[in-house]
């Protein structure tokens, strides 16, 4: 079923989740963080675990709040970390809204944005973010289009991007490779992540690929958080 959107304004969040954890995945894989979960997608995975973000029928979907700015900034800073990671739903929905945080956040704060590759965001964020792109794959089961290519290129150009690859098995890889090739995206940026949302799924996709990742020379990285925590959330 698709998700009914809420509306998403320039100067508000909708926002899902904030709290301090460790990055699970990807180029910052390890180093403390502060989340800001924000409500919203333009996609439907159907591995998703953050499913309360979009999918009205999730018993929490509607379990988030509209947040000014000058709310969402003391509760931001009052944590003892300067890397903020954005992620969601799709937070280049909130694109305008994100663009008046980074005004007021200092230069020591290091801003990372989970998105699906979707959308370009603007150029104030491409410019400032690090940007972890995650393309769907076919596991994924979306009805949209989730590849696009001159999106793909447009974020590629960005200050600092890295492309991680939710992979559930060989199809997947496959999938994975060609868009790779055909896109050009930059090898020594990409990320392959086993599908799961325990520990044990984890290594059974991390297996399937692991001899594919050998040979092909990307870098295997796990889901740090669901190692820790499994499925929980804010942590």
């Amino acid at each position: 079923m698709a998700a009914i959107r809420p509306h998403v304004r320039a100067d508000r969040f909708l926002v899902n989740e904030i709290f301090y954890s460790v990055q699970g995945e990807g180029a910052s894989i390890g180093l403390p963080a502060i989340f800001l979960r924000l409500q919203v997608c333009n996609l439907t995975c159907q591995w998703c675990d953050t499913r309360y973000t979009w999918d009205p029928l999730h018993p929490d979907y509607s379990h988030y709040q509209s947040v000014g700015l000058e709310e969402l900034l003391p509760r931001l800073t009052g944590y003892p970390c300067r890397r903020l990671i954005i992620t969601g739903g799709e937070p280049l929905l909130h694109t305008a809204a994100i663009e008046k945080l980074l005004e007021q956040l200092g230069n020591e704060w290091v801003v990372e944005i989970e998105t699906n590759g979707t959308l370009p965001g603007s150029a104030l964020i491409r410019e400032r973010c690090q940007l972890n792109i995650s393309p769907k794959l076919p596991s994924a089961r979306n009805r949209a289009k989730t590849i696009k290519p001159a999106v793909l290129n447009l974020l590629t150009n960005s200050r600092d991007p890295w492309f991680k690859f939710v992979v559930s098995g060989r199809e997947d890889y496959a999938a994975m490779v060609n868009i790779i090739e055909q896109c050009h995206l930059p090898k020594e940026r990409i990320i392959v992540m086993p599908e799961g949302q325990d520990a044990g799924t984890l290594a059974e996709h991390a297996l399937e690929i692991v001899e594919l990742v050998k040979e092909s020379g990307y870098r295997l990285l796990p889901r740090l958080h669901v190692m820790l925590y499994g499925n929980r959330r804010g942590v």
